[in-house]
């Protein structure tokens, strides 16, 4: 049965407001069960050991407790400061208002990737490519846990780093000078929050714009991405043979504090999930195999050789594999890809080669790649959410004919 397009309109838009509302209540009934879990199981709601080993919930609690008593903390990000505004603007100190708290900021992040997707998604509206979306964002496990087990930061450094995103695209697509500055002072605001939630995070939004703008904001094509790659190449190479203890502004790190971090997190970690990739090598050619095998992983892994327990194989096939169809999916159907779908895969592997310098655990990856994923997610869905219409379209014509 044909459907005026008008109704099929009103249609959708009930299954979108229906499927955000799913969305919605699947992370609060999550946050509300393990908080009772973790109240029964004698963690004060802060949290669960799921996986073995505990986060930081317990001493950022500590500290926005200590912020909302007006007393000295230790303010690692910006992240307990926030929360004990929360708290104090409350008056409380439930752990439960913290925990609704970051189910926002969860929420905030799907409809900001909406949005992205609305602007990338040129074609008439397909219900299907937001379907796709929010169904992959409700049940990407890492996504899930990390934003309802505990009161960690993650959700929240990716609802901003997307919503940078989203007010980059605004800025780079609106013509109107007025929006532009509204966009402008929004992108500020929001670029300040994730320097405060986490540093290096800026500092990928930034090389990712900044490559963005030099090779691919004008017309993508396969010269420009090969000079792209040989651009970051020849950065990387002279960086790491003339400039590694150069400290870059924003992190204020240099290359030699990474490799000393990573090499300590060996000797305090060994036994964990551990890769056991040292990129501190003797010439550039050694620290480049090491380096990509390292970026693959951290992105991409476990892989069954990195198994190192049940939590390992479970991301392997909750995670891993769903990871490696979309890489495929997208690199099949590039050709479908515009300019700003561009802009979001350059943030996403500028992210993963930054974690890939410093992680070398696959429970810390699980949950840094959140930021590298989540645009992708959103670039799968615009081009796997179109070749399903398409073959469906095809499939019509056939029929009628």
């Amino acid at each position: 049965m044909e459907y005026p397009k008008d109704i099929k309109m009103n249609k959708n838009k009930n299954k979108y407001m229906l499927y955000i509302i799913l969305y919605a209540l699947t992370y609060f009934f999550a946050s509300t069960l393990i908080y009772y879990i973790s109240i029964f199981a004698g963690y004060s709601g802060l949290g669960l050991p799921v996986f073995g080993g505990g986060d930081d919930g317990e001493f950022y609690y500590q500290e926005a407790i200590n912020v909302a008593n007006d007393l000295p903390a230790i303010l690692t990000s910006i992240h307990p400061k926030v929360q004990g505004l929360i708290l104090k603007m409350f008056h409380t100190e439930e752990v439960f208002i913290l925990k609704i708290f970051n189910l926002l900021g969860s929420l905030l992040t799907l409809l900001v990737c909406l949005r992205i997707i609305s602007i990338i998604h040129k074609k008439e509206r397909s219900f299907i490519v937001y379907k796709i979306l929010i169904v992959m964002l409700a049940f990407y496990p890492s996504f899930l846990l990390n934003s309802n087990l505990s009161i960690i930061r993650d959700s929240w450094i990716v609802f901003y780093y997307m919503f940078s995103i989203y007010l980059t695209l605004n800025i780079l697509k609106i013509n109107n000078l007025y929006f532009k500055m509204i966009n402008l002072v929004l992108l500020c605001f929001s670029l300040w929050m994730l320097m405060g939630y986490r540093k290096y995070a800026l500092l990928s939004y930034l090389a990712a714009l900044i490559l963005y703008l030099l090779f691919i904001s004008k017309k993508p094509s396969k010269k420009r991405i090969k000079i792209l790659f040989l651009f970051t190449f020849a950065g990387f190479s002279i960086v790491y043979s003339f400039l590694k203890s150069y400290r870059f502004p924003v992190v204020n790190l240099s290359l030699e504090d990474v490799f000393a971090y990573r090499e300590n997190g060996l000797e305090i970690y060994a036994g964990g999930s551990q890769m056991y990739i040292s990129l501190d090598q003797s010439n550039v050619g050694l620290f480049y195999l090491n380096y990509i095998y390292s970026v693959i992983s951290n992105s991409l892994g476990p892989f069954p050789w990195q198994f190192t327990g049940i939590s390992t194989v479970l991301l392997f096939f909750t995670e891993s594999i769903l990871f490696l169809f979309i890489v495929y999916k997208i690199f099949k159907l590039r050709k479908k890809l515009s300019k700003f779908a561009y802009f979001l895969i350059i943030n996403s592997i500028i992210w993963f080669m930054l974690i890939g310098i410093f992680n070398d655990n696959i429970g810390t990856a699980a949950r840094l790649r959140m930021v590298g994923w989540v645009p992708l997610f959103i670039v799968f869905a615009k081009v796997y959410g179109e070749q399903l219409v398409q073959r469906k379209s095809l499939k019509m014509k056939e029929t009628i004919e």
